[in-house]
């Protein structure tokens, strides 16, 4: 029989030991008291690794022994949960009539709720989405039902119909709105705020995700940490955020040193940061563990590029694993045989092309699709904010603070602006945008806004003022907007000339 601090080495070490170690450890702990409690701890792990190391299920080809042991371990439990866990079991074996016929009894023996309170939507995450992630078609819709009856925190429903939409539809924009809808409802959920986050990193919004993404810390329901800031990582650096750059992929790397591309995107941050020695120091770990080595062995040469270090480079390059590109190449061959002093790091040029760090694929099958029209007005009037061009007769910039960024930020209300802005006079800039003419609510939701700023931000801004953007506004909303000196609108124009 185990001791319990050999089964407290054993549970931290599941994840390394074999399917058949682990059934051999079941079998010969049987008689060990609180043995239920240990079996559904195995199973926990087990779950845990599961669900994490995938983001999105294809039970018709899935081989996996940690799925063998979580299923075969299942059959050791004798408590309550034990429905719940054989449902999940039949889920990865593809027996869809089982897994709800499961969770149907766990539900009715009370394992969902105690009557006593609401079931969460934490608890739906954990006990739903996290394991069963995209489901088979229809499966949602399954959930939506089983559940609907229960006491229930407010959001779990809708919920519910968002997952199927961010795992099962190819229409980001859907995505987004079904997330959103569900954050208005209940704002501070931070597992939809982690769904939103994955969204906006697959699309490219990086401001919007890196904010949800520090918003969310390491508590994450379908994100390993160190995938988390990785994905800072990455967020940060289209931000031009050098420093939390480094921050995040240096974190990442001391979750897990194991990630091929975290070290070399190290590197890079550190080699943009013009720190050489530490970039250095970054790819050389790479080629020696021959990670990344596409990306680690030829920013190597960048950096030794960088520091003068002509005579290393070319020594470097006659033995390289891998190909070097041309452009480097043409520099390394007409540089000098020798390796200089550098007096001043900063007259020091730094050589970008776009292949020298590898993203993180967050893979839940989601293809980027055209906006609507007013998705293309917002995306056009944030990149012009972003790259420092003057709007509305003033040059702007995106709001952008810890955890929030100034792009469809969700107040603590529900309600949501289009964009936030700030000038360099400590001014806030609430816009809102509307595609078509009309909205003669556009000033009332406004002013709605500006009064939410006032009461929950007035004391960081020396004024906040309302822009509302449109097309064909109404003289009523011209009149009332006009007597207000806190409000001002703009019309916007497409036109085709020809020349």
């Amino acid at each position: 029989m185990y001791t319990q601090v050999e089964l407290s080495s054993y549970i931290d070490d599941l994840e390394n030991l074999s399917y058949e170690n682990t059934i051999e450890f079941l079998e010969k702990n049987k008689k060990t008291e609180n043995f239920q409690a240990l079996v559904e701890h195995i199973c926990n792990i087990s779950l845990d690794i599961i669900q994490r190391t995938f983001y999105k299920y294809d039970l018709s080809n899935e081989q996996n022994t940690v799925i063998d042991t979580f299923v075969k371990a299942t059959k050791y439990i004798t408590t309550e949960a034990l429905y719940y866990y054989k449902a999940v079991a039949c889920y990865f074996k593809n027996d869809r009539k089982n897994t709800i016929k499961y969770l149907k009894t766990a539900k009715d023996i009370g394992f969902f709720s105690d009557n006593k309170s609401d079931f969460t939507i934490d608890e739906f995450a954990l006990c739903f989405i996290a394991p069963f992630k995209n489901g088979y078609p229809g499966f949602w819709d399954d959930i939506y039902y089983l559940l609907s009856d229960l006491p229930l925190e407010k959001g779990v429903l809708d919920l519910c119909k968002a997952v199927d939409v961010f795992y099962n539809s190819e229409d980001t924009l859907s995505i987004n709105s079904a997330l959103i809808n569900v954050l208005t409802v209940s704002p501070e959920s931070l597992v939809v705020k982690e769904m939103l986050a994955i969204n906006y990193y697959n699309e490219g919004k990086w401001g919007n995700a890196v904010a949800l993404l520090e918003q969310i810390g390491e508590k994450t329901t379908l994100l390993f940490s160190d995938d988390l800031y990785f994905m800072l990582g990455w967020g940060y650096g289209k931000l031009k955020e050098t420093v939390n750059e480094i921050a995040a992929y240096k974190k990442s790397y001391e979750i897990y040193p194991e990630g091929n591309s975290t070290l070399n995107n190290l590197g890079y941050a550190y080699y943009k940061a013009k720190q050489y020695n530490k970039a250095i120091e970054c790819f050389e770990e790479c080629i020696k563990n021959k990670a990344d080595l596409k990306y680690s062995a030829n920013n190597y040469v960048r950096t030794l590029l960088a520091v003068h270090r002509y005579k290393d480079a070319k020594q470097f390059i006659k033995n390289s694993p891998v190909k070097i590109y041309k452009n480097l190449l043409d520099k390394v061959t007409a540089a000098p045989n020798s390796n200089a002093q550098i007096k001043n790091d900063k007259n020091i040029e730094l050589l970008e092309d776009h292949y020298t760090i590898c993203e993180k694929d967050i893979n839940i099958g989601v293809k980027k699709q055209q906006f609507t029209s007013e998705k293309i007005l917002e995306d056009e009037l944030a990149l012009r904010i972003e790259s420092g061009i003057p709007v509305f007769s003033k040059k702007l910039k995106m709001y952008r603070r810890n955890g929030i960024y100034g792009r469809q930020y969700i107040l603590s209300n529900g309600k949501r602006p289009d964009l936030l802005a700030e000038d360099d006079e400590g001014n806030l800039y609430v816009i809102e945008l509307k595609k078509d003419s009309g909205y003669d609510d556009a000033y009332e939701q406004t002013v709605d806004y500006l009064n939410w700023f006032d009461a929950n931000w007035g004391n960081s801004f020396n004024n906040i003022y309302g822009i509302i953007c449109l097309n064909n506004p109404t003289s009523d909303l011209l009149n009332k907007i006009h007597k207000n000196k806190r409000v001002r609108v703009f019309e916007y124009q497409i036109s085709y000339t020809e020349l």
